[in-house]
């Protein structure tokens, strides 16, 4: 069983969430962003570039780092543990500009956090919060994330079609359902108009989880295969 399945099957069940340190550690990935907390309070946060600019995110307190290029799957962070109800702060570096970020985490949540221009030569983040749902051994779970402020409303379709997979799909929110386990090629979709180039995901596994992105830069789109960081 992979990580990310395991994590996704045990986050709903804080007692088996023993594969973790159950004492406060530095951060994961080697990155020492952050303390992740006793087991029981893990919760997991992760970083998207959606510019075309390096993005760096550090924490001048543990000299921690995390560092995101502008090609691929590259641009996306691991999952990494933090720990739950404590405030967690750090700068993240873009364009020559920094920008404070802080968050506070609930138990066994889930914080995607997206660099995105917000005018030229200026950047914001913007956070989607999200709780495990039911794990299904059997089927992959597969969420969509809108990061383009520029199409409030988007579309996901089997690459070639207008099938709407994922409707709906709002900057504002994290869209997420079970697919059967099959080979899947995506498209986004924004006024009914396909955006950028079909996304080639593979062979979907059961019991693991997905995210397709659409981010306001020129790889307007991408999906990966969520991974989750490994403790110190």
């Amino acid at each position: 069983m992979s990580t990310l399945r395991r994590i996704s099957a045990l986050s709903l069940s804080v007692a088996l969430l023993g594969g973790f340190a159950a004492t406060s550690v530095l951060a994961l990935d080697a990155t020492g962003l952050y303390d992740t907390g006793p087991a029981q309070d893990a919760s997991f946060v992760r970083f998207v570039n959606g510019t075309d600019e390096k993005v760096a995110i550090t924490n001048s307190k543990n000299k921690g780092k995390v560092e995101l290029s502008t090609q691929g799957a590259a641009r996306v962070s691991l999952f990494l543990p933090i720990k739950a109800g404590a405030k967690l702060s750090a700068n993240v570096v873009v364009g020559g500009k920094t920008l404070p970020l802080e968050l506070v985490a609930k138990p066994s949540e889930f914080i995607t956090v997206a660099t995105v221009p917000s005018g030229p030569g200026a950047f914001k983040t913007m956070v989607l919060r999200e709780q495990p749902t039911e794990f299904n051994a059997l089927r992959a779970s597969v969420a969509v994330f809108n990061f383009d402020a520029n199409c409030a409303s988007a579309e996901v379709n089997s690459a070639g079609k207008t099938d709407g997979i994922f409707k709906n799909a709002t900057s504002q929110a994290i869209q997420r359902r079970a697919v059967n386990p099959i080979k899947a090629q995506v498209q986004w979709a924004c006024a009914g108009k396909p955006l950028g180039t079909a996304l080639d995901m593979g062979s979907l596994q059961a019991g693991e989880r997905y995210s397709i992105f659409l981010l306001p830069a020129k790889q307007v789109s991408l999906a990966v295969q969520d991974e989750l960081g490994a403790g110190k």
